[in-house]
C-alpha cells in the first residue's frame, strides 16, 4: 500500500535525482582556465557568478539526497514496524 509518506519520500528523490541532473549540466558550462590577461574581467565575473550557482546546486543536492536517505530509512521503518504489527496480530487471534 502506498503511503502519503512513500509518495512524499519519492517526490524528494526524483528533484534529488533532478538536482544532481542540474548539477552535471551547469558545470559543463565551468571554465577551468585562470584569466589573468588585460581585458578578460568579464570573464573573471562570469566564473564568479557560476561559482556562486554551482556552490547554490551543490547546497540544494546535498539537502535533498540526505532527505531522500533519511526519508527512506522512515519509510522502510514505517513498513517493518506495520508488518510486524500485523502479523503479529493475525499470530495471537
Amino acid at each position: 500500500m502506498i503511503t502519503v509518506l512513500t509518495v512524499v519520500w519519492i517526490t524528494v528523490a526524483t528533484l534529488a535525482i533532478a538536482t544532481w541532473l542540474w548539477a552535471m549540466i551547469a558545470s559543463y558550462r565551468e571554465d577551468d582556465t585562470v584569466h589573468l590577461a588585460d581585458g578578460e574581467e568579464g570573464e573573471v565575473a562570469k566564473q564568479a557568478r557560476n561559482d556562486t550557482r554551482m556552490k547554490s546546486i551543490e547546497r540544494w543536492r546535498m539537502v535533498l539526497s540526505l532527505s531522500t536517505v533519511v526519508g527512506g530509512v522512515l519509510v522502510l521503518g514505517v513498513y517493518i514496524y506495520q508488518g510486524l504489527t500485523q502479523s503479529g496480530a493475525s499470530a495471537f487471534k
